[in-house]
């Protein structure tokens, strides 16, 4: 219990800084703060300044792409209820989505290898996430308190689940993984996360493959599915997936929401 109440007096020092000390490098573009990477060709994002409550993370920003989602950039975005990260971003930073409490999902590309410290702690409206093959770590506290999370999918790739990571997850009742149960008792579990290894465990899980017009994932295609396409639509620079693609033509617009109201007409 020392730990976890050092660890949260770091957390909101550290919070503070950050809102305190802005890089002088940081360059602004619409709703988003971010600065260049030493390598002068990608860039980090490290502030969203919006209120949507549905965000897609751009994956060009101001000429660099994107491949970090940087510390506290989403701290206390308590508004935000999904969040798509693009391909190409590799790491999602400590408290990237500290405290964003009405966060009910959000997507990890493949590109991803690294999610830090506290990146979702106190998400305690997320139900499910999918972490794919490319994550290695999970950080300390990573989810910590994300009381509404009930299942969790995790590729082959993990290799290290940090301390607390799931701690406090009090509605985890399944993992669906990846590898083998061999390949599970391999990855390096730090202490308390009880949760986590309390669930059942389903071992070589392979996701179902995307069904066009299923956009929450539930299995079924209905008047909600139409709704979030709806919400898609309005959102700038949403990213166009099978699932919300509904004629096919690589674009994402009313068209879309027709074809899906169609269909779920004809299950009537």
């Amino acid at each position: 219990m020392k730990k976890r109440t050092l660890a949260l007096i770091l957390a909101a020092l550290l919070a503070l800084t950050a809102f305190v000390a802005v890089p002088v490098t940081a360059e602004t573009s619409g709703d988003w703060q971010y600065t260049v990477n030493e390598d002068g060709a990608t860039a980090t994002i490290t502030k969203y300044t919006g209120s949507a409550t549905n965000v897609t993370i751009p994956s060009v920003i101001g000429g660099y792409s994107v491949t970090a989602i940087g510390n506290y950039a989403f701290y206390n975005c308590t508004s935000l209820t999904s969040v798509t990260i693009p391909d190409g971003v590799a790491t999602i930073e400590k408290c990237a989505f500290y405290n964003c409490t009405s966060l009910t999902s959000v997507t990890i590309p493949d590109s991803v290898t690294t999610i830090g410290e506290y990146a979702f702690s106190d998400c305690t409206s997320l139900t499910n996430v999918t972490i794919p093959n490319s994550v290695t770590t999970i950080g300390h506290e990573a989810f910590y308190n994300c009381t509404s999370l009930t299942s969790v999918t995790l590729g082959d790739g993990v290799t290290t689940i940090g301390e607390w990571a799931f701690s406090n997850c009090t509605s985890l009742t399944t993992v669906y993984y990846g590898g083998s149960q061999e390949q599970w008792e391999a990855i390096m579990i730090e202490d308390d996360n009880d949760p986590l290894l309390n669930a059942e465990i389903v071992f070589n899980f392979t996701e179902p493959a995307v069904k066009p017009g299923d956009l929450t994932g539930d299995g079924k295609i209905n008047s909600r599915d139409v709704i979030a396409l709806m919400k898609l639509v309005l959102t700038p620079g949403a990213e166009v997936t099978a699932a919300n693609d509904l004629n096919s033509d690589g674009k994402l617009n009313s068209r879309d929401v027709i074809a899906l109201m169609k269909l779920v007409l004809a299950q009537v």
